[in-house]
């Protein structure tokens, strides 16, 4: 009994061992080959989409109001950072 499983056991680290040289093999094969390109044929540029008249419009009203609400927000980020550090560091 104790001979059979001493030969299984050599045959199946054998057995990983050739599969793993093969698997190596075949993968330094695969990076060592020139893929094959394939050349697309676009005879001309696709024309853009104009921008529907609602998206295009000026909105840089709202655009300004949310800026400052960022710039405000920020603002106390960077002062709470600057809390958190001083306590931090007492």
């Amino acid at each position: 009994m104790k001979m059979q499983r001493g030969s299984l056991r050599l045959w199946l680290r054998e057995t990983r061992l050739w599969l793993m040289l093969a698997l190596c093999g075949l993968t330094l094969f695969g990076c060592a080959s020139q893929p094959k390109t394939s050349v697309l044929n676009c005879p001309e540029p696709p024309q853009a989409t104009p921008l529907p008249e609602t998206v295009a419009a000026s909105d840089s009203g709202n655009a300004k109001t949310f800026s400052q609400k960022v710039q405000r927000f920020s603002e106390k980020v960077s002062t709470w950072q600057r809390k958190v550090q001083d306590y931090l560091q007492k």
